[in-house]
């Protein structure tokens, strides 16, 4: 008898405190959450369905709550970041599937890995698709006195497969660019910048990808934006590339880049990143001459105008590893202007490009892509067509 009331305090304890956690993330639910978007999971989180009176509504009305729910429940970010911190840090897994973790502390996209090991390839009419697309607009950009480049950029993997999980294998060497140029023809190379070669190269001078990141790093992209200038010289002689001894570098220490943010560690894995100034050229912000009213969700990026003191007009279109481009571009153009559609390009988009052109005059168009932005062919709608 002496032990039970100590026994019974306990109890009580433990009975309160699973209560506890079962009522507090429920209290702390938002259930008027209103449209709302994970950056870390990089998409939109379900919204709590309204109630209708009819049976179809009614029959959808529970999944839709529970994954709604699973979204939004009290406490959830607190939870899925312990749940990341004791799978990366104590398990070595990674916590979501669309991220490979890699060796010290290097993080990869899954989804490009699956080309790199040549599990998911480029169908042959996609490929021919590319192919047939690309010499169109080129041929409709051509007929107006426009040069056009193809900028592709490569996966992350390709540059830095040192840092790759051991059990990662090739099982085919060729990449989705590999298979469009088979079906280009030939003096078509000349308007393709692959930057394979150039970033392996480059990455003596310092890492030209973040560990954390998808994207390539300050330096990749004074190197990528050299390697554009030198295709471009060909074409216009009096532009010269950036000699990268003469640019002060200095390292910035930040939070993690989107890998990190997918996996819900940003701030804990912490990176220094080298950057490199850019030319202090006089350019400055400009205006679109195009006149569009963007619906929402239409392009990805706000519009970018740069206006310098160069002899040539760019427009650049293409997925996100363009954005780089404008940091050291602009120092060699009059003006360059950025959209940055969802790739591959909806038929909207698509539509406006003739008339985006005829506005904006440029002397070159860039398409700026990363490899694995090529596995699906956009439907170009160009005159002639």
């Amino acid at each position: 008898m002496s032990h039970s009331k100590p026994l019974r305090f306990v109890a009580f304890f433990q009975a309160l405190g699973f209560l506890a956690v079962l009522v507090l993330p429920l209290a702390a639910t938002n259930f008027q959450a209103g449209h709302q978007r994970s950056d870390s999971e990089n998409r939109d989180l379900n919204d709590f369905p309204k109630w209708e009176w009819t049976p179809a509504a009614m029959d959808a009305f529970p999944s839709k709550f529970e994954a709604a729910f699973n979204d939004h429940f009290g406490f959830r970010a607190l939870f899925t970041r312990w749940h990341s911190l004791a799978k990366v840090y104590g398990l070595n897994v990674s916590p979501v599937e669309k991220v490979t973790l890699g060796k010290e502390g290097w993080l990869f996209l899954s989804e490009s890995l699956k080309e790199y090991r040549g599990v998911k390839q480029i169908k042959s009419s996609s490929a021919e698709g590319w192919a047939r697309e690309l010499q169109v607009k080129r041929a409709w950009l051509a007929a107006r006195g426009i040069r056009y480049l193809l900028v592709v950029a490569p996966n992350k993997e390709e540059v830095y497969p040192e840092y790759l999980p051991d059990n990662i294998c090739r099982l085919r060497e060729r990449r989705y660019l590999d298979e469009i140029v088979k079906k280009l023809s030939p003096d078509f190379r000349e308007n393709i910048v692959d930057l394979r070669e150039p970033l392996r190269q480059g990455k003596k001078l310092g890492l030209v990808y973040d560990r954390t990141d998808t994207h390539w790093s300050h330096l990749g992209v004074f190197l990528a934006t050299n390697e554009i200038v030198l295709r471009l010289q060909k074409w216009n002689p009096e532009l010269k590339p950036a000699p990268l001894d003469q640019r002060p570098q200095f390292p910035v220490l930040g939070g993690g880049g989107d890998l990190a943010r997918m996996v819900g560690l940003q701030n804990q894995m912490l990176e220094e990143r080298l950057t490199v100034s850019p030319e202090p050229a006089p350019y400055s912000n400009g205006v679109m001459r195009f006149k569009q009213d963007w619906p929402e969700d239409s392009l990805q990026d706000p519009p970018m105008v740069f206006e310098g003191t160069g002899r040539s007009t760019v427009l650049i279109t293409g997925d996100s590893f363009g954005r780089g481009l404008m940091e050291f571009l602009p120092a060699h153009c009059r003006r360059v202007v950025r959209l940055r559609p969802d790739v591959p390009y909806n038929q909207w988009f698509q539509g406006l490009l003739p008339g985006l052109v005829e506005a904006e005059k440029p002397d070159i168009y860039l398409d700026v892509f990363c490899s694995r932005g090529l596995r699906n062919p956009p439907k170009m709608l160009f005159p002639g067509r």
